[in-house]
């Protein structure tokens, strides 16, 4: 067998059985259907931006996966992100706005998701550019 082959086989072979891997974790150890988190402003933030601040969670497409209005608690910074779970619907970024403030991204990694602990982010707003 010519070399190339070998290597193509092999490389198939590991796409394989990192799909079907990637399935059976899912079944075995599915993800949980809500996000939860506290947002702690950072910097100096004059006033109280947790009035109208909102949050969401976005797919690997940037497609809004969430559901619901997305407010922070305006005393303490806590929100909660519920989604339904689906075929290929994994959470990867957590979107944060605030009026007057750019938005600020956290991208989710797969143990940050799985622990199921609540997810801490910083904000600090900064002017929209």
């Amino acid at each position: 067998m010519k070399p190339l082959k070998v290597l193509e086989s092999a490389g198939l072979g590991l796409i394989a059985f990192g799909i079907v891997f990637s399935w059976g974790e899912g079944a075995l150890r599915p993800l949980p259907d809500e996000i939860r988190g506290r947002i702690e402003m950072v910097g100096g933030s004059e006033g109280n931006l947790y009035v109208d601040m909102r949050v969401k969670l976005l797919d690997f497409r940037d497609q809004l996966i969430s559901r619901g209005t997305g407010y922070v608690d305006t005393t303490d910074g806590r929100f909660a992100l519920a989604y339904d779970r689906g075929f290929g619907v994994r959470p990867r970024k957590i979107v944060v706005t605030a009026p007057g403030c750019k938005d600020k991204e956290h991208t989710i990694s797969r143990s940050e998701l799985r622990s199921g602990n609540p997810i801490s982010l910083q904000f600090r707003c900064e002017g929209h550019s």
